[in-house]
């Protein structure tokens, strides 16, 4: 290689450990700008036209949706949507199967892709280098383009191995972001399911003896606001009748890892007495029984 060529190999390079360092410590609300941040700085560190990212949902991998691109130029428009079944169905079957489309120049393509020639052209594009974006050896669930406007060029296997790596370096940002939606909604729907319900989940630390409660407990227990409460107090807290019960079905849950079911009163600070009833069961890798306090019948 010669000099100047070393020296554009070592920043790509250089570029590509700093955006590696990026993401991964990128919160995950900040991975949709950062993307296209980084697709500028990719496509000017390598002389690209058009970097563009597109993405399926799970089970309808027909439709791509643009979701982040950089385009040097403003021209042509850019299709949003695409059904990836009409204009690049080589293309799709190619990244679906997890593999990387190639494409240096438009005049020598497979001829099973003609389809994806014509859509390439009429969007003023001269080449194609797609990846797919995948993790952990799932299923993709997008892909990642690198394409020049004015003069083809020919991809070389270093180069194509780099922009591998720039797409699972988006891949992984992706289906983290992706997690943390799909918890934050399911804790969303967990919440609005126990207030309907008017349960709260709690946890019992075996090795400390005490539970993990919520504000939801606390409020039924009538106590001050807090997140831990010992077994002493909790056992304080159960009407003296029921508080065998309450030991057995704790040894229960421990020794057999079954549901364990309890219904037992407890006497508020404030002298009121309140039907509770309780599920747990112990968690096989932890000494920890976690469950729901469920239903307040009565005074």
């Amino acid at each position: 290689l010669d000099p100047a060529e070393c020296l554009e190999r070592l920043k790509f390079e250089t570029l590509l450990v700093d955006l590696s360092a990026q993401f991964i410590h990128l919160p995950a609300k900040q991975v949709e700008a950062e993307i296209e941040k980084a697709q500028r700085r990719i496509c000017e560190c390598l002389g690209l036209d058009l970097a563009a990212l597109w993405q399926w949902e799970a089970g309808a991998p027909d439709v791509f949706t643009l979701t982040h691109h950089y385009r040097r130029t403003e021209e042509p428009p850019i299709t949003r949507q695409l059904d990836g079944a009409q204009p690049v169905p080589w293309a799709r079957r190619e990244i679906l199967a997890g593999r990387c489309v190639l494409v240096s120049s438009l005049d020598d393509v497979p001829e099973r892709a003609g389809r994806e020639v014509e859509s390439w052209r009429s969007f003023g594009l001269k080449n194609a280098l797609i990846c797919p974006l995948a993790v952990g050896g799932a299923a993709p669930f997008g892909a990642l383009s690198f394409h020049d406007m004015v003069a083809p060029r020919t991809w070389s296997d270093a180069l194509v191995q780099r922009l591998k790596l720039v797409a699972q370096i988006f891949a992984n940002a992706l289906a983290r972001m992706r997690y943390e939606d799909t918890l934050r909604d399911g804790e969303e729907r967990l919440k609005l399911a126990t207030e309907a319900a008017e349960a709260a989940p709690w946890a019992f630390d075996v090795q400390n003896a005490c539970f993990w409660v919520g504000g939801r407990i606390r409020e039924m227990f009538g106590l001050p606001p807090g997140d831990r409460m010992t077994l002493e107090d909790f056992i304080g807290l159960v009407h003296p009748d029921d508080r065998p019960a309450i030991g057995r079905t704790i040894e229960q849950a421990l020794h057999s890892r079954e549901l364990a079911v309890v219904e037992y009163r407890i006497v508020r600070p404030d002298g009121q007495v309140r039907w509770m009833c309780s599920r747990g069961r112990a968690r096989v890798q932890e000494a920890r029984n976690e469950g729901q306090g469920a239903r307040d019948e009565g005074r």
